[in-house]
């Protein structure tokens, strides 16, 4: 499913095997991703960066989290993204609480 994801290349500034998580989002929602630093652009999306460049040969594997909050209760989104040496990969939260991945947190 990886190579299914949407991507595109990097800048031409940054490091040929740094990876890339651009997180589109409703508004009001907070985005994490483990082991990544991140800032909410000024086009509302989130956009992350690999801490070092990837190492060939071994599976990026990030755990991204989208946190909203709605009529007084917290809910949490998550979804698993590995990432690609030289590629932006996108992602998108819904906000629906059907969806399998979306569970309610105290």
């Amino acid at each position: 499913m990886t190579y299914k994801q949407p991507s595109r290349p990097i800048p031409e500034d940054r490091h040929r095997r740094v990876g890339m998580l651009d997180v589109k989002v409703a508004s009001n929602i907070n985005v994490t991703v483990q082991g990544m630093t991140g800032f909410l652009g000024e086009d509302g999306i989130w956009h992350f960066e690999s801490p070092r460049p990837l190492l060939p040969g071994v599976p990026h594997i990030y755990r991204a989290q989208a946190h909203s909050e709605r009529d007084g209760k917290r809910y949490a989104e998550i979804r698993t993204v590995r990432l690609i040496p030289g590629r932006i990969v996108d992602l998108s939260f819904g906000t629906d609480p059907r969806s399998p991945a979306h569970k309610e947190t105290r």
